[in-house]
């Protein structure tokens, strides 16, 4: 009571980063830390009070900030970035190079997808959910059947081929007292993740029938795609009674490149205890999607024009790196998606080691047991790519380059205090907003933004200060 608190609220609608901290007087006292949600692109900036009387706000104040920080956002059809010769950028010595890299999804798609869900055979297998499964985010479940729907003088009597197979439906069994709810229920099946190629469709079939025509009772049905970290996107809508009948629905999933999952989202309506059901059946993704060779497990952050330049390379969630010769330094930890990591890869030429670090901790290293050499002199350092395979899916940032084997833990303990480590030999910082200049901001080994239109600019959600 009586006391004076701050807030301070800083959001990027472009991508979706948002954090709020409150403090009282110099001493923080709660940090939402850094959350993505692009669900709002704007709105009115002000105060709000629930339930609590006496509040005193005053020297609110607002800036709406120009994008002055970029990153670079790769979606794999393309090349990567070229930043340079070898030679001219690490040398032929020890070096360390580093970037902040964020992954838009976890683990890696489905590559052998079960494309015809018929939620299942009565004469063989039995009832499925092929690639997808119930979600813990929701109220209800859908229900698998082979029979008539359950509710008298509503729903579908059989599976839209009329050949006695499994069906999915949504019902809320008939309860006293009646409940009114805003949104409804909510039941939702939620797909693997695969890779959209161009081409890539949904086709469905659908049952929506409410015994009472004219009343709202029946509810909705929506498909969404989830599309990287900014969340749902809707592609499909039905409300209300749409008659005793199955209907087709086909979806084009080809504008969402790259890793995708879906949804099925039934939502009851405002009487839980109306007879009216919703249904589906028979959901069929095309052979565009979730093709194997869109499924390269490597995902290379630094790579090389030759299979034993230097890379460094994500798979199945966790770092393997090379410098000298053929042989990877595998790590150990896995890097979960939506959360920004500083990785780093070290070269002691000395010592003949190669390490991998993750926030300044090393994560693995490697002795090798020959004098070899640490480059390929020849080579280009590559950003997003190594040799044909390109990084999906991805957001990098912040990118450094030592002409030593620093001392990572310590350089990233400068780097989150904003001061320059010593030995740093080229830096690349993206924050030109057009054009396809990349510059290095310490040893003047520019870059070129790829022309290819699979590497986009976006304003950086990377928070490394206070």
């Amino acid at each position: 009571f009586d006391t004076a608190y701050r807030w301070h609220l800083v959001y990027n609608p472009a991508s979706g980063y948002i954090r709020v901290r409150w403090t009282q007087g110099s001493t923080l006292i709660a940090d939402s830390g850094v959350v993505y949600d692009r669900t709002h692109y704007g709105g009115r900036t002000g105060v709000f009070v629930f339930s609590q009387e006496l509040v005193t706000f005053s020297n609110l104040r607002y800036r709406c900030l120009q994008t002055t920080d970029y990153l670079l956002e790769f979606s794999g059809t393309n090349s990567g970035v070229a930043l340079g010769a070898v030679e001219s950028i690490v040398g032929s010595n020890s070096f360390t190079i580093s970037a902040w890299i964020l992954l838009k999804r976890s683990g890696n798609p489905s590559c052998y997808l079960d494309r015809n869900i018929t939620f299942g055979n009565p004469n063989m297998s039995g009832p499925s959910l092929g690639i997808f499964r119930q979600s813990t985010d929701d109220e209800i479940d859908w229900t698998i059947t082979n029979l008539e729907s359950p509710t008298a003088d509503t729903g579908p009597s059989e599976d839209h081929t009329g050949n006695g197979g499994f069906y999915v439906f949504l019902d809320v069994p008939f309860r006293f007292p009646f409940v009114y709810t805003f949104e409804g229920y909510r039941a939702v099946l939620e797909s693997v993740d695969f890779y959209s190629s161009p081409g890539c469709t949904l086709s469905f079939w659908y049952h929506m029938y409410e015994l009472v025509a004219g009343y709202p009772h029946m509810g909705m049905l929506d498909v969404e795609v989830y599309y990287s970290i900014f969340g749902w996107h809707p592609v499909f809508h039905r409300q209300l009674n749409q008659g005793n009948r199955w209907h087709s629905a086909i979806i084009d999933l080809s504008p969402f490149k790259g890793t995708i999952r879906l949804r099925f989202v039934g939502r009851k309506g405002i009487f839980q205890g109306s007879k009216c059901e919703i249904a589906l059946d028979d959901i069929t993704l095309s052979s565009e999607c979730g093709q194997q060779e869109s499924c390269d497990k490597d995902m290379p952050i630094f790579g090389s024009t030759t299979a034993d330049g230097i890379r460094v390379l994500l798979r199945n969630g966790s770092l393997q790196a090379g410098a000298a010769g053929s042989t990877n330094v595998i790590g150990t930890k896995s890097l979960p998606s939506s959360t920004w990591f500083h990785v780093a890869l070290q070269y002691n030429i000395q010592k003949q080691m190669q390490s991998v670090f993750i926030n300044g901790q090393l994560d693995a290293s490697l002795t090798l047991y020959s004098n070899q050499s640490s480059t390929k002199q020849s080579d280009n350092l590559l950003l997003g790519q190594h040799m044909k395979c390109t990084l999906k899916d991805t957001w990098i940032d912040e990118v450094r380059v030592w002409a030593a084997a620093v001392n990572v833990t310590e350089t990233y303990n400068k780097i989150l205090q904003s001061d320059q480590s010593p030995y740093l030999h080229a830096y690349w910082r993206f924050n030109e907003p057009s054009g396809r200049l990349l510059k290095d901001e310490v040893g003047g080994n520019n870059a070129t933004f790829p022309d290819s239109g699979s590497t986009i600019r976006l304003a950086s959600s990377l928070d490394i200060g206070d």
